[in-house]
């Protein structure tokens, strides 16, 4: 028996072994829409304020991506209570009644 496998091992460290599985990854087509998605990625970035360089924000809440300004009642350390606020309003009276409102 270990000389089946002392033979096995040895037949594997001298063949060469090849294989026509790639892994999806791998493909050409894949890479491509990879590197066309991090392209796409990057643009839209660039296009947007940065987060980190508080010398560009205005005073008020502002969002990133568009650019819209909030007015300065804005509170959003009231945020996430106000979110709560509305989805028990929601979940009380209904969707149709709440987004008629």
């Amino acid at each position: 028996m270990c000389s089946q496998i002392e033979k096995d091992l040895n037949d594997l460290k001298f063949s060469e072994i090849t294989t026509d599985c790639e892994h999806k990854d791998e493909f050409e087509s894949r890479i491509n829409a990879d590197v066309k998605d991090n392209d796409s990625i990057r643009r839209k970035l660039e296009q947007c304020i940065d987060p980190l360089e508080s010398s560009e924000h205005p005073e008020s809440v502002i969002n990133i991506v568009t650019g819209a300004i909030g007015i300065k009642s804005v509170n959003v350390d009231s945020a996430v209570e106000i979110g709560k606020n509305g989805w028990m309003r929601m979940k009380v009276t209904g969707l149709q009644t709440f987004t008629t409102q």
